[in-house]
This record gives structure tokens, C-alpha cells and sequence, in this order.
């Protein structure tokens, strides 16, 4: 798998600007990349390089027009656990606002929004309440 090396600049939100030096290996990981750091065709700052080339303004248009049609999925942060596993305390406030007492519930999944809960007593009892 070969790896394209690119170097940006581009304007942050307090409009300093910032370079970022980096390989992407294909068009999704670099949308990944754009939008991670915030930067669209309006606030990059040229020259744009790619495998020590400079683009022109009008191969930086079709580059951002071509990262339009990608779709970039959500990420979430999976934690897959075998057994139930007693929560953290931050775990333990999200489950007493869920309206549970958090000695009960052992986690079982832990997601970036939610957390997969199951009984102490009662395995077959679960829940899934907002994180």
C-alpha cells in the first residue's frame, strides 16, 4: 500500500495560520484528516503540496469537489467487555441520572454516547442508558 505525503496550510478558527505536514493513503482518510482539523477549500492557505508538487487553485477545487461525495461515518469508541465490569465514577453519575442505582449495574459495553449495563442479580436484565 503506497502512501501519498501532503503538506497544508490553512487558517484556524482564531485565523492563525497553521501547516500540517502528513500521508494519507486514499481519499476517505484524507476527508478523515480535512475534517478532524476543520479545514475546507475556504480557509486553506496556498501552496497546497502533495508528493512535492504544488496543486493549482483549480486542482484544489476539484480535490475538495471530489471529497464532497464521501460520507464519512461516525466514530464511536467501542470497550466489547466478556463480563460486566463495576463502572467508573463517571460511569456511576451517568447511571444514577438514568434513574438507577449504579451498585446494582455492572457495564458491559461502554460507547462515546451510551453504556450497555446488565444486573448484578440478574444477568439476563440489561440496559442501555445515555452516557
Amino acid at each position: 500500500m503506497t502512501h501519498t505525503l501532503i503538506r497544508f496550510y490553512y487558517k484556524n478558527d482564531n485565523g492563525t495560520v497553521v501547516g500540517h505536514n502528513g500521508f494519507f493513503h486514499n481519499m476517505h482518510y484524507l476527508k478523515e484528516v480535512f475534517s478532524r482539523y476543520n479545514v475546507d477549500q475556504y480557509n486553506i492557505v496556498h501552496p497546497v503540496i502533495i508528493d512535492g508538487q504544488e496543486l493549482t487553485q483549480d486542482q484544489v477545487t476539484k480535490m475538495f469537489t471530489k471529497l464532497q461525495d464521501i460520507i464519512l461515518h461516525p466514530k464511536q469508541e467501542v470497550v466489547q467487555m466478556k463480563h460486566g465490569k463495576r463502572p467508573t465514577n463517571k460511569q456511576k453519575q451517568a447511571i444514577e441520572r438514568a434513574g438507577l442505582k449504579a451498585d446494582k449495574w455492572l457495564v458491559t459495553k461502554s460507547l462515546s454516547g451510551e453504556l450497555h449495563l446488565v444486573a448484578k442479580e440478574e444477568p439476563a436484565k440489561q440496559r442501555i442508558v445515555p452516557a
